[in-house]
């Protein structure tokens, strides 16, 4: 019955994606020396900070290269003492090192900036989508957390507007150590020519900032249906959501997001988080969604 089921809360629009990626065709305009963007790229440097080794006991400061620190932000090894494991849920293809709020501070920051400036055109436009996303999470029961800000500015450095994603709760991580992950998918705010990525550790408990962020990503592409072609990228499809250990889950599909398909069998979560495969070999776009089964 209908009434059975009901949508999961916290997938918010990142748990409806395509499993094609729409690749703008874009034409370098000659404008000074600004940087160019390439569509469908990231554009964080060193989103996964691992142009470093992290600390090994959450003390010793390591300071990743394409990062302004503010506080005691730090750069961490999985596995250090008493922090998230490479076995930890967290990034499936993730490196040695992720993000931390550090050592005896409430608040600090990792940031960055990236002149936007070659896509004008098509940003004053309205023709220039962007999608932010990364794997946020904190320590057991503790409330400490981390926020991915990306917020775009005009040639006069006038804030046009600000995106966030993250703040991942404790009940949502199940009381553990560990990483789930969020994104967002919004438009470029007409005259914005530089994009500020900040990551944000706030501290709630405890001495240490336990807020904690990995594989952080930037990147954009052109909304002009004229200037769009699809093309598949990936054979296969993971979805990933926030569970309750016990319970049944449905993934649906949909090609237009008005009709929707099971996709497989129950999935019954056996932890905080939940990842769900999709071949997709041969299909031109897929929409999902899941859905939680109530007793």
């Amino acid at each position: 019955m209908i009434a059975s089921i009901r949508t999961i809360p916290h997938l918010y629009w990142s748990r409806l994606f395509r499993a094609s990626v729409l690749i703008g065709i874009y034409l370098a305009g000659g404008i000074g020396a600004s940087a160019q963007i390439a569509y469908g790229q990231n554009v964080i440097v060193n989103g996964s900070g691992e142009s470093e080794l992290g600390s090994s006991d959450g003390n010793a400061m390591i300071a990743p290269s394409g990062w302004v620190r503010t506080g005691n932000a730090n750069l961490l090894q999985y596995g250090a003492p008493e922090f998230p494991t490479s076995s930890s849920p967290g990034p499936r293809e993730r490196g040695a090192s992720f993000f931390a709020g550090g050592p005896s501070n409430s608040n600090s920051s990792f940031s960055q900036t990236h002149n936007i400036s070659s896509l004008s055109t098509s940003i004053d436009a309205a023709q220039v989508g962007f999608t932010i996303s990364g794997y946020f999470g904190g320590w057991d029961s503790q409330s400490d957390n981390a926020t991915m800000f990306v917020e775009f500015f005009d040639n006069a450095s006038i804030s046009l507007g600000s995106f966030a994603i993250g703040t991942v709760t404790a009940a949502e991580r199940g009381n553990s150590r560990a990483l789930l992950f969020r994104t967002l998918n919004g438009t470029v705010p007409a005259a914005a020519r530089q994009a500020r990525v900040t990551m944000s550790f706030q501290r709630f408990n405890g001495s240490y900032n336990d807020g904690y962020a990995d594989d952080i990503k930037l990147w954009f592409y052109n909304l002009n249906p004229a200037n769009q072609m699809t093309a598949e990228i990936f054979p296969a499809v993971e979805v990933q959501w926030s569970s309750v250990p016990g319970v049944s889950y449905q993934v649906q599909w949909s090609p237009d997001m008005s009709q929707w398909t099971n996709l497989g069998e129950l999935v019954v979560a056996s932890a905080a988080s939940t990842r769900f495969f999709d071949r997709t070999s041969g299909a031109e776009r897929r929409f999902y969604k899941v859905v939680r089964i109530t007793p």
